[in-house]
């Protein structure tokens, strides 16, 4: 449970950091390309930052 707490507060941080971002770039090589595109799909849906996912 108490590493469950701290991941909860490392997320929070990054969240706080993330939130004043305006553009984000997805890395992903091989097989975890599909998975670049996906997340930045989801957070341009999510959220209306300029978002892209490259190889």
């Amino acid at each position: 449970m108490r590493q469950v707490v701290d991941l909860l507060d490392d997320c929070r941080a990054s969240s706080e950091w993330l939130s004043q971002a305006r553009d984000l770039l997805f890395l992903g090589r091989a097989t975890l390309y599909r998975v670049t595109l996906e997340g930045a799909l989801k957070l341009r849906e999510l959220s209306y930052i300029h978002a892209e996912g490259y190889a």
